[in-house]
Formats: C-alpha cells, sequence, structure tokens
C-alpha cells in the first residue's frame, strides 16, 4: 500500500493554510494594538494568499496539468 506522510495529503495542505491563517490573524491583531501597518499588512497578505490556496490549487493548477496529459 502506497502510504503518504499527512501533510503530502489535501488534508494536510489545508492544515498548512489554516495554521498560517491563525498565525496571520495573531499577526493582525499585535500590529492593530502596537500600531504598526506592516505586521496588519503582511497579516492581512498571508491570509488571503492561505484561502486563496485551495481554489487556486483546484480550479487553476490540477486543470492546466490535467490539459498536459
Amino acid at each position: 500500500m502506497n502510504e503518504q506522510k499527512f501533510f503530502n495529503t489535501r488534508a494536510g495542505k489545508l492544515t498548512i493554510a489554516f495554521i498560517i491563517i491563525m498565525i496571520a490573524f495573531a499577526m493582525i491583531m499585535l500590529g492593530l494594538y502596537n500600531d504598526q501597518s506592516i505586521l496588519y499588512t503582511l497579516g492581512f497578505i498571508m491570509i488571503a494568499v492561505a484561502m486563496l490556496y485551495s481554489p487556486v490549487k483546484t480550479h487553476i493548477y490540477d486543470k492546466l496539468g490535467k490539459r498536459d496529459r
């Protein structure tokens, strides 16, 4: 049986995205508390990237891979 490590599966990659979102939320809160715009800007960018990972992979990257085969 071909076993994969957890973080190489789809659920594992979504777990990593969730962890990134939680870290970004903490960065946003810390940036707002200390009035540091770079922290909450980076936090917002991290959240946007983590939230867009699954749709981009599913609807763009995977379909381009199927087209080449």
